[in-house]
């Protein structure tokens, strides 16, 4: 607030000292016959169309003058000001003055933030007075017209929504169920989006008192339904186990009742923590099948891992024959990897899976695979919530064909 204030209660006369704002205390003759009058008021209609998350004041001013005997306002609590409202919209106030010649000002302020939407009107009165009972008045009562339409802010409900943001939480190794989140829109909306967004300094949003330890806008989808009324549904992805912190980002686009053309978005916090499980990895594929032919003597494709925690170990093993049909490779190392992405934001370790059909040695020895199956595992060694280590196998076959 810009201004030192004095708060009222809605429906009350209640008063402001001229000097001192915490309270109307004594001052002033209540039997005298007042010498002063009020003149020169400029009083400005106020209208005002807001929606109830503003934290932008409403803000009335009424300059006036004082003309008579300015002796009667010569000491401190020697003028009160009396405001009735009964819509309540200007519960704050604020008098300044200049005693030696009479002039001043009377600020009234309100916040729509957290009002029920509707039309409040006017007029509101203010009234000066000798005495904080108002038995001698100053003048008339001024009468200020006002007009302000409280509108309806975007907000979101369901189960996973709280006042202090939305909160998702899923196990290791699979996505969560869809939270189905209600969109409440402003009257007037023609058009609204809503997407995720990384956690920054919002106006608007709701703070989050400690640093989110990872910030991750993919860890939660975002996905507009299409239903009757407005929805959107939120997904926590597959991620380690942790917690993550994005925003759900809702903008709308309205009309005002009077016509105007608006927008406006808001940011709502989305908590989402991923528990452990016994899941030990997540292969993406779980199993790889290559293939080379005639005119294809190498092949690749790309494995995607994720573990609970960091990644400790990747490995290879070939399989000799077990009586399925595979064939021995003998010495000869046909499958190859590298590493792709290894700290990609959204931890998924990435690999190029690949098959040669031959070999060349340091010996310029060129050694080539026989037509037929081989069999490989692609062992994943990873620290487990519980202390352990766990030691996974993703099958690889390749299909070498004449």
């Amino acid at each position: 607030m810009r201004r030192r204030s004095q708060h009222w209660a809605v429906g009350l006369l209640m008063c402001l000292s001229l000097v001192g704002l915490n309270g109307c205390g004594g001052g002033g003759d209540s039997s005298a016959t007042p010498r002063l009058t009020v003149a020169d008021v400029v009083v400005t209609p106020f209208e005002a169309e807001v929606l109830n998350d503003s934290e932008d004041w409403l803000e009335l001013t009424i300059n006036f003058r004082l003309a008579g005997d300015m002796t009667l306002i010569a000491k401190p609590d020697a003028l009160f000001v009396r405001v009735v409202d009964p819509n309540g919209v200007f519960n704050h106030l604020q008098l300044t003055l200049d005693r030696q010649i009479g002039s001043g000002e009377v600020w009234l302020g309100g916040l729509p933030q957290g009002q029920a939407p509707g039309l409040r009107q006017g007029p509101l009165t203010v009234s000066f007075c000798l005495d904080a009972d108002c038995q001698t008045p100053v003048g008339n009562s001024i009468s200020v017209p006002y007009k302000v339409r409280i509108m309806q802010a975007l907000n979101v409900n369901g189960s996973a929504s709280t006042a202090s943001g939305i909160t998702l939480d899923g196990l290791f190794g699979s996505t969560t169920i869809p939270a189905v989140l209600s969109i409440i829109l402003p009257e007037g909306t023609t058009s609204w989006t809503a997407s995720g967004e990384t956690p920054l300094v919002r106006a608007q949003s709701v703070v989050i008192s400690t640093p989110p330890p990872l910030t991750d806008p993919t860890s939660v989808s975002v996905d507009t339904l299409a239903s009757s009324t407005p929805q959107v549904a939120l997904t926590g992805q597959l991620r380690q186990v942790g917690e993550y912190y994005t925003y759900l980002v809702v903008t709308a686009n309205f009309t005002t009742p009077s016509g105007d053309m608006r927008q406006t978005s808001k940011w709502f916090p989305v908590h989402y923590v991923v528990h452990p499980s016994d899941q030990p990895f997540v292969a993406d594929p779980p199993g790889i099948a290559l293939k080379l032919g005639a005119g294809i003597d190498s092949t690749f494709t790309i494995l995607q891992i994720l573990t609970p925690n960091a990644l400790r170990d990747v490995r290879v093993e070939y399989l000799p024959p077990d009586g399925s049909g595979n064939l021995d490779a003998g010495d000869q190392l046909w499958l190859w990897m590298d590493s792709q992405d290894l700290y990609a934001p959204d931890q998924w370790y990435r690999t190029r899976v690949g098959a040669m059909r031959c070999n060349v040695f340091v010996e310029s020895e060129t050694y080539c695979l026989a037509p037929g199956r081989y069999e490989a595992l692609v062992h994943i060694s990873s620290p487990q919530p519980d202390g352990s280590g766990a030691d996974i196998g993703v099958p690889i076959s390749l299909t070498v064909n004449p």
